[in-house]
C-alpha cells in the first residue's frame, strides 16, 4: 500500500546563513532524502559548486517526519511561479547541473532550483521561479526506484576528520610508541596517514552497502603504475569508526569535532561614526556620563575619537551575506552620524593550539573578517550596517 506525504519548504528556514535567498537572486538547492526505519532525514545544500562532490555538511537538516512511501511529484506556490524541468537521478552527481543562461536572465523574480536526492528512491529536481512569495511548497511523491548498483559514494555519517592510535606496547624489553592514524573523507575524496602498511595515501572512496565495505582507490601518479585498491570493513557507532582490513587488523578512530559552515564567535562594538577624515581615520563619537547637582541630573558629554584604518577591512551587511567595500565607498555612506560596528584583530594569535596533525592543522581562531564570521554578522546586524575590522595594535591602548 502506497502512502503520500507533503513537504513544505520555506525559503526562510532552508535557505540559511550566507546563502539566504532573495528576490532577483538565482539559487541552486539540492535536497537529499534518506528514507529509513522510523523518521526520515532530509538534508539541504544551498548553492553547491557544480562538478564537485556533495558538500560534507548540509545547510539545513530536517529529521522529525516519517513520510512513508511516495509515488508522485507536484509543485505549488502561494504566488506566481514557473519551473523549467524535473530531473531524476541515482546519485548526487546525477542531479547537480549548470544553470542555463535563459534562467539567469529572468528579472524581478526570485529563482529557486531544487534538486532532491533520495537514498533508495529516485532523485527529483525541480527548478522554480517565484515572484512575491516567501514559501515554495513541494508535494513530492516518488515511484519505486529503478535498479541501482550496491556500490555508492561513501555515506555522509563517515565524512569528516577521524583519528586514533594503534600499535604500541612492549616486546623483548623494548617499548614502542603507538602510531596515530588519520583519515579525511569529503564526498568521494579520501586521504589517509599512519595506517598499517599505508604511510600516506590520497584517492577516491566507494562504499558497498551490502557488505559494509569501504573501497579506496589510490590516486595514480603521472607515469606511475596503478596502485592496489584497499578494502576495509567499516562499522560506525556514534563518533567511533572501526576499520578492519583484509588481514582482520582493526583500527578504532574517533571523529574530530569540526563543521564546515559555522557561526563563529566575534566581538564587536557599536559606535556612532560621523565620517572618515582626509587622513583616512574613522571619526566616532563617545559619550561620558555626567551627574550634576544634588538632584543628580544626568548629562552626556560627547568626545571625538579617531580610529586608524590603514590596515582595515570594511564590510557592508547585505540581505544574504557580507560584501567587502573600499574606504571611499564607506565614506559615502557616512555623510551623517551613523551607527557602525567595530571589531579588532590581533597580530598575535592568543588561542590555544591543538597537537599537530598531518592531514589537518589548527590555524587558530578565525579573525573578524573571516568568512566563518559572516553568518554571525548577518544574523546580528541589519542590512546596510557597516563593519570596520581594525588593527588592535593601532587602535587599542596597551593595558
Amino acid at each position: 500500500m502506497r502512502r503520500s506525504a507533503v513537504m513544505l519548504v520555506t525559503l526562510g528556514l532552508l535557505a540559511v546563513g550566507p546563502h539566504a535567498t532573495a528576490i532577483g537572486k538565482t539559487v541552486l538547492m539540492v535536497l537529499r532524502a534518506d528514507f529509513q526505519t522510523g523518521t526520515d532525514t532530509f538534508r539541504l545544500h544551498v548553492d553547491p559548486m557544480p562538478g564537485e562532490p556533495e558538500p560534507a555538511l548540509p545547510d539545513a537538516v530536517k529529521s522529525d517526519t516519517d513520510v512513508g512511501t511516495v509515488d508522485g511529484i507536484g509543485t505549488f506556490s502561494s504566488g506566481a511561479f514557473s519551473f523549467d524541468e524535473i530531473r531524476v537521478g541515482q546519485s548526487y552527481s546525477d542531479v547537480v547541473f549548470v544553470p542555463e543562461p535563459s534562467t539567469l536572465e529572468m528579472l524581478a523574480v526570485a529563482a529557486l532550483g531544487v534538486l532532491i536526492w533520495f537514498r533508495g528512491q529516485p532523485v527529483v529536481k525541480v527548478s522554480c521561479l517565484l515572484a512575491g512569495t516567501l514559501m515554495v511548497g513541494c508535494a513530492v511523491y516518488a515511484a519505486d526506484p529503478p535498479g541501482k548498483s550496491d556500490e555508492e559514494p561513501i555515506q555522509k555519517p563517515i565524512e569528516g576528520l577521524w583519528s586514533g592510535p594503534w600499535g604500541g606496547g612492549g616486546s623483548g624489553g623494548v617499548m614502542f610508541q603507538p602510531v596515530m592514524a588519520e583519515l579525511f573523507i569529503q564526498g568521494n575524496h579520501v586521504e589517509l596517514h599512519g595506517f598499517p602498511k599505508v604511510k600516506e595515501l590520497t584517492g577516491t572512496v566507494r562504499f558497498d552497502a551490502n557488505t559494509r565495505q569501504m573501497r579506496i582507490t589510490p590516486k595514480t601518479q603521472p607515469g606511475g603504475r596503478p596502485a592496489k585498491t584497499l578494502v576495509y570493513t567499516c562499522e560506525i557507532k556514534a563518533d567511533e569508526l572501526v576499520l578492519t582490513d583484509t588481514e582482520r587488523f582493526s583500527i578504532s578512530l574517533q571523529r574530530h569535532p569540526a563543521v564546515r559552515s559555522p557561526m563563529a564567535d566575534v566581538r564587536i562594538g557599536l559606535v556612532t561614526a560621523t565620517g572618515i577624515n582626509d587622513a583616512g581615520e574613522l571619526v566616532v563619537t563617545e559619550f561620558t556620563v555626567l551627574r550634576a547637582g544634588r538632584a543628580g541630573t544626568t548629562y552626556y558629554e560627547p568626545s571625538k575619537r579617531l580610529l586608524k584604518t590603514e590596515q582595515a577591512t570594511v564590510l557592508r551587511i547585505l540581505e544574504t551575506g557580507c560584501r567587502k567595500i573600499t574606504l571611499d565607498e564607506a565614506r559615502q555612506s557616512l555623510r551623517r552620524p551613523t551607527t557602525v560596528a567595530v571589531a579588532y584583530y590581533w597580530s598575535a594569535d592568543r588561542s590555544k593550539r591543538q597537537p599537530p596533525r598531518r592531514l589537518w592543522q589548527d590555524t587558530g581562531l578565525p579573525p573578524p573578517d573571516h568568512e566563518a564570521v559572516f553568518p554571525t554578522y548577518t544574523r546580528a546586524l541589519r542590512p546596510g550596517t557597516l563593519v570596520f575590522v581594525l588593527s588592535a595594535r593601532e587602535n587599542v591602548p596597551e593595558p
